[in-house]
Formats: C-alpha cells, sequence, structure tokens
C-alpha cells in the first residue's frame, strides 16, 4: 500500500463500498428544505440570532463590493465609535426631559448614520462580532428612549377597577345609582360610556389573553428533544451575548417570554416522554441559568465573607482559599487534639482508687460517649490527589482500589450546589447507559468508566456529597506526555479508546466532549486498561441524529456538529495523540508544521502533537478557547449546515491532518519496520475516520472492527 492515498484511495484500501460518495442531487435539495423549513419555524427571538450569525459567516462578496463607507466613517476606529456612541446614549437620558421635537429628529439622525457606520466596520472586518452586537444594543437603548411605550390616561372609578365585561359594568353601575338616589345621571352615563369602552378593551384582551392560554405546547414546532435543545442552545448564546445592563424593558420581556416558552415545552415533552431524565435536568439547568442572568443577585444584599475584603485578583483568590483550607484542617487537628486529652484525662481518672463506684460508673459512661463523639469529628482516612473545575479526587488510606471525588469547594453557597449538581446528574447518566448496555447484551470490559456508587451520609468526605469509583493510576494526556508508552501498545490503547465510544454509541448516546484528558487508565499486573470517562455533557443521540457542538473546540469534528460520526472524528485525534508520544521529545512539539501557520493563534502551554498543529493551522477550524467567542466559528458552521447550506470548502482542512497521519505512520515505519505493512493499514483507517464529509467518514463500530483486524495481523506478524 503506497502512502499518497488520496480520499477514493482511502475508500478502496479499507474495501468499503457503504463509503461510496452518494449523489447529491434531489436528495439533498429535499433534505435542505426539509431543514429550512424547521428553522423557518423557530421563535422570533431565536431567528434573529441565526440571521446574525449567519449574516456573519456568509456575507457575500458582492455585498461587501457594494456596501460604501458613510460620510466620515473612515476618519472612525473602534475606541471613537464607541465613545460617541456612548456619549449620544448618555445625553439623550440624562437631557430627555428638555429635549424639543428638532432634537428627536437630531438624534434619530445621528443613530442611523451610527447603524451604517457600524455595518460598515463589521463588514471590513474592523470590529468583531461582539463589538458590533454591543454597539447595536446601545443604538437601540437611544431609539427606546425616544420613543417610549405609550401609557392610557384614562384612569377608571375605583369602584369599576375590578369590572371586566359590560354586564359587570352595568351592575355596578345599578348599584351605584340606588346609592346616591339617581342623582348625577349625566355624570353616571358619561362614566358609564367611558368604562364600557375601556372594559369592553379589556374584555378584548382578556379573550387574547384566553386564546394565547390555550396554545399548548404541541402547537410549538419542538416535536422532539433534537430540535428543543438546539433552540436552547441558541437562546442561551444569544442571550449571553448580551449585556444586562444595556437591555431594554422591552428586549427584557421578550426575553423572558421566550425563556418561559421553552419551559413550557420542556414541561410537555418530558409529560409526553420524549425527554430523558439527564436532557430534562441539562435544558432546565440552561434555562435557569437565563433566568438568573434576567434577575441577577442585587447588590445591596451581597457582602463579601470577612477576610476578603481585599481580593482583587485571581491570584488573591487562589491564595485565600489555601488558606481557608489549611485554617479549616488546623481548627479539624485542634477539635480532635482536645477530644483526646479529655479522654485520657478520663481514662487516667479511671485508675484512681479513691474514685468511688458510682463515680467510676459516671466516668465510664462520659468516656463511652466521647469516644463516638472522637469518630464522627476524627479527620477522615482520606487524602485529595487532584482538583479540576467541579471535582475534588481523593484516594482512601485503607482502600487502595477505589477513589472517590467530591465537589469542588466554593466561597459562596451558589457555586459548591451547582458543581454537587453537575456531579449528580453525571452519576445519572453512567447508570442510564449502563442499563442501555445491558439490554443490549454488552458483556465483559466496555472501556467506559460507568462505576459510580454515590457513598451514604455518614460516610461522606468532610460531610460533603461522595461518589466512589474505581482508581485510576492517571489520564491518557498525562501519560502521553510521559512518552513511556511504545508501539505496538499505544496502538493497543487506542483500539479500547475506540471500543468505548463505540459502546456508548450502542447505548443511544454521544460523550460531548472528546479529549484524552477524560480517558482514564487503570494499570493491573503490567496490563493498561483505558476507559471514557466525565459523562458531563453526554447527549442521547441516534445514529443519524446531530445537533450543536459545545463541547470542547480542539477535538471537534470540521463540520462543527455533535453527532456519532463527529465523534469518529474525534476518537482519531485521541489515536493519533497516543501514537505520537513516544516520538515527540521535549524539543519537538509537533511531528510537522503546519503549511499555513497562525503565529497568533492563542495555544495553551501544554498543547503537543496533533492537538497544537491543528489550533495553529489557518487552514483547520479547531480552536484552543472554549469560551463563546472561541466557539462561535464552530457554531455558525452548525448553523449553516442545519439550514441545509455549505460550510464551505473543508478539503484544505482534510489534505492537512491526512498529511500528519502520513507523517506519523512514516516515523512509526522507521522504529518499527517488522511491522510496516499494519501501520500503513492504521494510517489509512486513520484517513477514512477524518474524512471531512460526515457522509463517507466511518461510523464507529466499522472503525472498530478495521481496528481490531490490524491489530491481529500485529499479533500474528510479531515473531
Amino acid at each position: 500500500m503506497g502512502m499518497e492515498v488520496n480520499r477514493q484511495g482511502v475508500i478502496g484500501q479499507l474495501g468499503v463500498s457503504s463509503l461510496e460518495t452518494p449523489a447529491k442531487g434531489a436528495e439533498l435539495e429535499q433534505a435542505g428544505k426539509a431543514n429550512g423549513r424547521m428553522f423557518s419555524r423557530l421563535s422570533a427571538g431565536i431567528k434573529d440570532f441565526f440571521a446574525k450569525i449567519q449574516n456573519l459567516f456568509t456575507s457575500s462578496v458582492s455585498k461587501r463590493e457594494a456596501l460604501a463607507p458613510p460620510p466620515g466613517v473612515e476618519t472612525h476606529n473602534v475606541d471613537q465609535l464607541t465613545n460617541e456612541i456612548n456619549e449620544l446614549m448618555h445625553s439623550t437620558i440624562s437631557n430627555f426631559d428638555n429635549l424639543k421635537e428638532k432634537d428627536f429628529a437630531a438624534i434619530q439622525q445621528k443613530v442611523t448614520a451610527f447603524k451604517a457606520a457600524v455595518e460598515y466596520l463589521a463588514e471590513k472586518g474592523k470590529i468583531d462580532f461582539n463589538e458590533k452586537l454591543n454597539l447595536n444594543n446601545r443604538l437601540r437603548t437611544i431609539e427606546d428612549t425616544l420613543n417610549p411605550p405609550k401609557s392610557e390616561s384614562f384612569s377608571i372609578p375605583e369602584e369599576l377597577k375590578n369590572a371586566r365585561t359590560p354586564q359587570e359594568v352595568r351592575d355596578i353601575l345599578a348599584k351605584l345609582e340606588d346609592v346616591d338616589g339617581g342623582e348625577d345621571v349625566d355624570v353616571e352615563e358619561d362614566i358609564a360610556h367611558e368604562t364600557n369602552q375601556s372594559s369592553v378593551k379589556l374584555e378584548a384582551k382578556a379573550e387574547k389573553s384566553k386564546a394565547q392560554e390555550s396554545v399548548t405546547p404541541e402547537a410549538k414546532v419542538y416535536t422532539n428533544a433534537d430540535e428543543l435543545q438546539t433552540a436552547v442552545n441558541m437562546f442561551v448564546m444569544d442571550t449571553n451575548s448580551q449585556e444586562p445592563e444595556s437591555l431594554s424593558p422591552a428586549e427584557r420581556k421578550g426575553i423572558n417570554q421566550q425563556l418561559q416558552d421553552l419551559r413550557a415545552v420542556v414541561k410537555d415533552l418530558d409529560k409526553k416522554g420524549k425527554l430523558e431524565f439527564n436532557e430534562k435536568l441539562v435544558l432546565e439547568r440552561k434555562l435557569q441559568d437565563v433566568a438568573d442572568f434576567l434577575t441577577p443577585p442585587k447588590h445591596e444584599s451581597f457582602s463579601l465573607p470577612k477576610g476578603w475584603e481585599n481580593v482583587r485578583s485571581p491570584d488573591d483568590v487562589r491564595k485565600k482559599l489555601l488558606e481557608e483550607e489549611q485554617l479549616e484542617e488546623a481548627n479539624a487537628e485542634d477539635v480532635q487534639s482536645g477530644m483526646e486529652k479529655e479522654i485520657q484525662q478520663k481514662k487516667e481518672q479511671l485508675t484512681d482508687s479513691g474514685v468511688s463506684p458510682a463515680e467510676r460508673l459516671r466516668i465510664q459512661k462520659e468516656l463511652k460517649v466521647e469516644n463516638e463523639a472522637l469518630k464522627t469529628t476524627q479527620l477522615h482516612p482520606y487524602e485529595k490527589i487532584a482538583k479540576g473545575k467541579a471535582k475534588q479526587v481523593w484516594k482512601s488510606q485503607v482502600d487502595p482500589n477505589h477513589a472517590y471525588f467530591t465537589p469542588v469547594k466554593g466561597t459562596f453557597e451558589k457555586v459548591f450546589k451547582s458543581k454537587q449538581k453537575e456531579i449528580q446528574e453525571e452519576v445519572q447518566t453512567a447508570k442510564v447507559i449502563q442499563g442501555e448496555l445491558d439490554k443490549k447484551g454488552v458483556v465483559g470490559e466496555s472501556n467506559l468508566a460507568l462505576s459510580m456508587q454515590e457513598v451514604k451520609k455518614e460516610d461522606r468526605i468532610e460531610g460533603q456529597y461522595t461518589v466512589k469509583t474505581d482508581k485510576a493510576q492517571g489520564d491518557l494526556d498525562k501519560l502521553t506526555n510521559q512518552g513511556k508508552i511504545k508501539f505496538p501498545q499505544s496502538a493497543d490503547i487506542g483500539l479500547q479508546v475506540a471500543r468505548g465510544m463505540m459502546h456508548l454509541h450502542k447505548a443511544g448516546y454521544v460523550h460531548g466532549d472528546s479529549k484524552t484528558e477524560n480517558v482514564l487508565v487503570y494499570e493491573q499486573d503490567g496490563k493498561i486498561t483505558a476507559r471514557v470517562s466525565d459523562f458531563g455533557k453526554t447527549k442521547k443521540l441516534e445514529k443519524d441524529q446531530s445537533v450543536m457542538h459545545t463541547g470542547n473546540p480542539r477535538f471537534a469534528a470540521p463540520e462543527g456538529r455533535l453527532s456519532q460520526k463527529a465523534e469518529v472524528y474525534g476518537t482519531a485525534l485521541m489515536i493519533i495523540r497516543t501514537l505520537e508520544g513516544e516520538i515527540l521529545t521535549k524539543g519537538r512539539e509537533m511531528l510537522i508544521a503546519p503549511t499555513n501557520e497562525d503565529k497568533s493563534a492563542k495555544v495553551g502551554e501544554k498543547r503537543r502533537g496533533v492537538e497544537k498543529f491543528l489550533i495553529v493551522n489557518k487552514d483547520c477550524p479547531q480552536s484552543e478557547v472554549t469560551h463563546l467567542k472561541g466557539k462561535i466559528d464552530v457554531y455558525g458552521r452548525s448553523l449553516k449546515l442545519a439550514a441545509g447550506g455549505s460550510v464551505g470548502n473543508l478539503a484544505p482542512a482534510e489534505r492537512e491532518i491526512h498529511k500528519y497521519i502520513d507523517a506519523l505512520t512514516l516515523e512509526l515505519e522507521k522504529r518499527y519496520p517488522e511491522k510496516s505493512g499494519e501501520i500503513k493499514d492504521l494510517g489509512v483507517l486513520l484517513k477514512a475516520m477524518t474524512l471531512s464529509d460526515p457522509e463517507i467518514r466511518l461510523d464507529m463500530s466499522r472503525a472498530v472492527e478495521t481496528y481490531e483486524k490490524i491489530m491481529n495481523d500485529m499479533s500474528l506478524s510479531t515473531p
């Protein structure tokens, strides 16, 4: 098998007839129309956000060429434009009561000019997406100030405030007439006339409200979990991209209405059994984040804990947390030491011959109580060995085969509770996955770290929610960076990772956050077992379904969607990372350099090998950053595909990753020439797993089947 392998060569060498490129034509057109119809039915807020993203990524050359700069824009920079808009907004709000009609027209003219300037600078790439969004929010605030909502000047008499229909008005007026003895009839007639008109309006409004309430969640377009998850993700993204203080009352009301609508749909789909338990929890948590965004905690009710007044930086926070942790441990030691001293003193009293029998009996009873109390306050036999964003990992002094994890401690109660909830959801998800595997008859090693057991309250570490699991020696990322795992053992570990993902897909789930840090490594009797772990972002997703990718962009498939096929791509990257570990020395960070390297790309200090190659590669969409701004390119590609569009030419990205695979196989062949044939076959497999078109990319079951055959051939060829 030659090293120069094109797309059809990869498919041909695998002998997979089902991988032939399908005809496009009518099928893709029909699929595009179906997806288009789905997105056309989304709520107005979601449509607006989609339009913003689509404009950002699909603005055509002809539009850019036709767009002429507004007068004076060439002299603007971002800071100047921002300052001028802020100044106009503040002056409009502060001087609103003194504005005249001509001032309104002048301000509106400036707003129109500023809008054109913002659009022009955004098209020219001089301001990014978030800057454009923030500037437009400020301009909308000015427009809302100029055109406040009109209020009714008519006030209903006190006696008539509860009237809702003309008949109720007539009844109340009749009572008033009886009380007043028929006087002031003309006044009452006037009131009746005006009130009747107002009550008619109220009646119409009530009927409209009743009609709206009668529209059940079934009438909405979100008829299954996938559509709802996409809608919620886009809604959360749109909300998080705005600044709370810049929202007008109307915008805030609109967001709140969408929030209530989506909550109603979640409740309805859950009632109909169309949502899994963990899917419901995740959706509710995301919608609660939006609710917290709309109603942030009041400043006057918040006070820093004692001793935190001088904390000013992240380093100060870390230092303060460490001090509190050390102080807590010291206090616990003091309590234990004091109790032990008191118990020892009472034991000595019992040896005193002068103590009366009654006194001796009293001391013995007290000793029994104090010994029990000492057990509950005694320092636990655990040692903290790792700490992540959500979990603290402990090892037991008496149980070397298991590890324990608890939520990360936080000074603020709300943060601590959210971490505990994340762990509880993960434990529940693991149970559901194991149940699905049992139903499908999967026995033996699944290469999934599903063994999680909640610890009883009385046995919890430091009284916190505690989970017991099998103890691992570390994760695959650390093992790979050590460079101690040699071929073919590294290839066997890669196969185990692929098996774990295959079993996850068989259970009807996708992992959602594929990376080597989320693969745990266990060692027993010299044999290494790899298990995929961390199911915090795992989703229920069948073979032909896909949703927006919200995990880390480093291992994201180029199409920007999360699906089983997308995770085949991410799994291939983890395998490559495992195989190249022994080759990369401290002075060598990548096997080859990218064709078009981005020197300014942000990349973590620990990134090496294929991870770094993709992040700094201008032809590849992978990214280091994980906040909204860093994920926006992935989201944009996802939205375009969902609408039946194209994400552009991904051929360069495919060429780059295949070039890296060629470099890997060449290096391994030099080191292990006796296994040259199997190494080449493995390279062909990795290329088939990293094709940019998901329709012809291998699925995980076929990838594992081919991988197992290669490993079997390798064992047979070994002398």
